[in-house]
Protein backbone atom coordinates (compact mmCIF):
# COMPACT_ATOMS: atom_id res chain seq x y z
CA UNK A 1 0.00 0.00 0.00
CA UNK A 2 2.83 2.67 0.93
CA UNK A 3 4.35 3.44 -2.26
CA UNK A 4 1.42 3.49 -3.87
CA UNK A 5 -0.71 5.65 -1.56
CA UNK A 6 2.38 8.19 -0.81
CA UNK A 7 2.92 8.99 -4.24
CA UNK A 8 -0.80 9.85 -4.90
CA UNK A 9 -0.06 11.94 -1.93
CA UNK A 10 2.98 13.66 -3.34
CA UNK A 11 1.08 14.64 -6.47
CA UNK A 12 -2.05 15.53 -5.04
CA UNK A 13 -0.23 17.87 -3.05
CA UNK A 14 1.72 18.95 -5.52
CA UNK A 15 -1.65 19.92 -7.71
CA UNK A 16 -2.78 21.79 -4.31
CA UNK A 17 0.37 23.84 -3.65
CA UNK A 18 0.20 24.46 -7.83
CA UNK A 19 -2.85 26.06 -7.19
CA UNK A 20 -1.66 28.07 -3.62
CA UNK A 21 1.44 29.22 -4.59
CA UNK A 22 0.38 30.20 -8.23
CA UNK A 23 -2.08 32.26 -6.28
CA UNK A 24 0.55 33.78 -3.76
CA UNK A 25 2.70 34.46 -6.75
CA UNK A 26 0.35 36.07 -9.07
CA UNK A 27 -2.93 36.98 -7.60
CA UNK A 28 -1.97 40.70 -6.88
CA UNK A 29 -0.22 40.95 -10.58
CA UNK A 30 -3.82 39.40 -11.81
CA UNK A 31 -6.08 41.44 -10.09
CA UNK A 32 -3.66 44.93 -11.06
CA UNK A 33 -3.18 44.23 -14.56
CA UNK A 34 -6.15 42.05 -15.58
CA UNK A 35 -9.07 44.02 -13.67
CA UNK A 36 -7.62 47.09 -12.81
CA UNK A 37 -7.67 46.61 -9.19
CA UNK A 38 -5.34 49.56 -7.06
CA UNK A 39 -2.36 47.57 -5.82
CA UNK A 40 -3.34 48.80 -2.34
CA UNK A 41 -6.63 47.05 -2.46
CA UNK A 42 -5.24 43.97 -4.12
CA UNK A 43 -2.75 43.80 -1.38
CA UNK A 44 -5.47 44.10 1.28
CA UNK A 45 -7.11 41.05 -0.42
CA UNK A 46 -4.21 38.80 -0.46
CA UNK A 47 -3.23 39.67 3.61
CA UNK A 48 -6.94 38.90 4.16
CA UNK A 49 -6.48 35.77 2.23
CA UNK A 50 -3.64 34.91 4.14
CA UNK A 51 -5.05 35.60 7.62
CA UNK A 52 -7.86 32.86 7.41
CA UNK A 53 -5.49 30.70 6.15
CA UNK A 54 -3.35 31.47 9.42
CA UNK A 55 -6.26 30.91 11.16
CA UNK A 56 -7.81 27.98 9.81
CA UNK A 57 -4.75 25.38 9.43
CA UNK A 58 -4.88 24.73 12.94
CA UNK A 59 -8.44 24.44 13.98
CA UNK A 60 -8.78 21.61 10.62
CA UNK A 61 -6.11 19.74 12.54
CA UNK A 62 -8.16 19.99 15.82
CA UNK A 63 -11.51 19.29 13.74
CA UNK A 64 -10.58 16.36 12.06
CA UNK A 65 -8.50 14.93 15.07
CA UNK A 66 -11.43 15.21 17.18
CA UNK A 67 -14.08 13.53 14.55
CA UNK A 68 -11.56 10.56 14.07
CA UNK A 69 -12.92 9.48 10.89
CA UNK A 70 -9.92 9.60 8.77
CA UNK A 71 -8.08 13.01 6.30
CA UNK A 72 -8.84 11.52 2.61
CA UNK A 73 -12.33 12.51 2.23
CA UNK A 74 -12.02 16.17 4.17
CA UNK A 75 -8.91 16.61 2.06
CA UNK A 76 -10.97 15.76 -1.18
CA UNK A 77 -14.01 18.14 0.22
CA UNK A 78 -11.19 20.89 0.66
CA UNK A 79 -9.28 20.51 -2.63
CA UNK A 80 -12.57 20.78 -4.86
CA UNK A 81 -13.69 23.57 -2.64
CA UNK A 82 -10.44 25.42 -3.44
CA UNK A 83 -10.96 24.55 -7.15
CA UNK A 84 -14.38 26.30 -6.64
CA UNK A 85 -13.08 29.19 -4.78
CA UNK A 86 -10.28 29.74 -7.34
CA UNK A 87 -12.78 29.81 -10.03
CA UNK A 88 -15.41 32.08 -8.48
CA UNK A 89 -12.49 34.45 -7.86
CA UNK A 90 -11.31 34.49 -11.38
CA UNK A 91 -14.77 35.78 -12.40
CA UNK A 92 -14.91 38.45 -9.78
CA UNK A 93 -14.27 41.95 -11.14
CA UNK A 94 -14.76 44.57 -8.74
CA UNK A 95 -12.59 44.97 -5.16
CA UNK A 96 -15.85 44.36 -3.54
CA UNK A 97 -15.92 40.96 -4.74
CA UNK A 98 -12.76 39.97 -4.43
CA UNK A 99 -12.64 41.18 -0.56
CA UNK A 100 -15.60 38.52 -0.33
CA UNK A 101 -14.09 36.18 -2.20
CA UNK A 102 -10.62 36.27 -0.67
CA UNK A 103 -11.17 34.51 2.92
CA UNK A 104 -13.27 31.29 1.21
CA UNK A 105 -10.27 30.97 -1.01
CA UNK A 106 -8.01 31.41 2.11
CA UNK A 107 -9.89 28.79 3.62
CA UNK A 108 -9.85 26.61 0.71
CA UNK A 109 -5.90 27.45 -0.22
CA UNK A 110 -4.38 26.21 3.03
CA UNK A 111 -6.36 23.78 5.27
CA UNK A 112 -5.73 20.49 3.00
CA UNK A 113 -1.75 20.60 3.72
CA UNK A 114 -2.25 20.09 7.30
CA UNK A 115 -4.65 17.09 6.57
CA UNK A 116 -2.07 15.74 3.94
CA UNK A 117 1.24 16.03 6.45
CA UNK A 118 -0.79 13.93 9.15
CA UNK A 119 -1.34 11.26 6.42
CA UNK A 120 2.54 10.97 5.50
CA UNK A 121 2.88 8.45 8.98
CA UNK A 122 0.17 6.30 8.34
CA UNK A 123 1.09 5.44 4.76
CA UNK A 124 4.81 4.87 5.25
CA UNK A 125 4.78 3.72 8.80
CA UNK A 126 6.49 5.57 11.70
CA UNK A 127 9.85 4.21 11.14
CA UNK A 128 10.19 5.71 7.74
CA UNK A 129 8.03 8.76 8.31
CA UNK A 130 10.90 11.38 8.32
CA UNK A 131 12.32 10.15 4.73
CA UNK A 132 8.41 9.50 3.55
CA UNK A 133 8.07 13.45 4.17
CA UNK A 134 11.04 14.85 2.85
CA UNK A 135 9.90 12.88 -0.17
CA UNK A 136 6.49 14.08 -0.26
CA UNK A 137 6.76 17.42 0.39
CA UNK A 138 9.78 17.57 -2.59
CA UNK A 139 6.89 16.64 -5.00
CA UNK A 140 4.85 19.35 -3.22
CA UNK A 141 7.32 21.77 -3.79
CA UNK A 142 7.36 20.94 -7.59
CA UNK A 143 3.97 22.56 -8.02
CA UNK A 144 4.88 25.91 -6.18
CA UNK A 145 7.93 25.70 -8.48
CA UNK A 146 6.35 25.71 -11.61
CA UNK A 147 3.15 27.04 -11.75
CA UNK A 148 4.64 30.68 -11.44
CA UNK A 149 6.22 29.92 -14.97
CA UNK A 150 2.68 28.49 -16.25
CA UNK A 151 0.54 31.26 -15.12
CA UNK A 152 2.91 33.60 -16.51
CA UNK A 153 2.98 32.30 -19.93
CA UNK A 154 -1.06 31.49 -19.70
CA UNK A 155 -2.01 35.16 -18.87
CA UNK A 156 0.84 36.64 -21.36
CA UNK A 157 -0.81 34.71 -23.83
CA UNK A 158 -4.40 34.95 -23.54
CA UNK A 159 -4.57 38.32 -21.19
CA UNK A 160 -7.43 36.69 -19.49
CA UNK A 161 -7.55 36.54 -16.22
CA UNK A 162 -9.80 33.69 -15.72
CA UNK A 163 -7.57 31.79 -18.05
CA UNK A 164 -4.96 32.20 -15.98
CA UNK A 165 -6.98 31.03 -12.39
CA UNK A 166 -8.36 28.18 -14.85
CA UNK A 167 -5.30 27.56 -14.78
CA UNK A 168 -4.75 27.51 -10.99
CA UNK A 169 -7.79 25.49 -10.42
CA UNK A 170 -6.50 22.74 -12.42
CA UNK A 171 -4.01 21.64 -9.91
CA UNK A 172 -6.12 20.94 -7.03
CA UNK A 173 -9.08 19.81 -9.46
CA UNK A 174 -6.20 16.46 -10.02
CA UNK A 175 -5.26 16.65 -6.43
CA UNK A 176 -9.06 15.95 -5.56
CA UNK A 177 -9.44 13.12 -7.86
CA UNK A 178 -5.90 12.09 -7.15
CA UNK A 179 -6.62 11.81 -3.50
CA UNK A 180 -9.87 9.69 -3.59
CA UNK A 181 -7.46 6.84 -4.61
CA UNK A 182 -5.22 7.08 -1.57
CA UNK A 183 -6.07 4.26 0.35
CA UNK A 184 -6.20 5.56 4.17
CA UNK A 185 -4.69 2.93 6.57
CA UNK A 186 -7.87 1.40 9.17
CA UNK A 187 -10.44 3.64 6.48
CA UNK A 188 -12.81 2.25 3.95
CA UNK A 189 -11.87 3.49 0.45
Amino acid sequence: MGNRDLLLLGLAGFGGLWGTYGFITWSNTLMVKGNGIDPVTAGTVVVLFGIVAVVSKPLIGLVTDLIGKGRRIPTVIVLAFFVVTLLVFGSMTTATQFLIVAPFLGLGAYIYSPLMVAMIPDLSGRRLAGSAAGATNAVWQLGSVIVPVVIGAVFQTTGSFYAAFVTLAIGPLIGAILMFFVREPGKAA
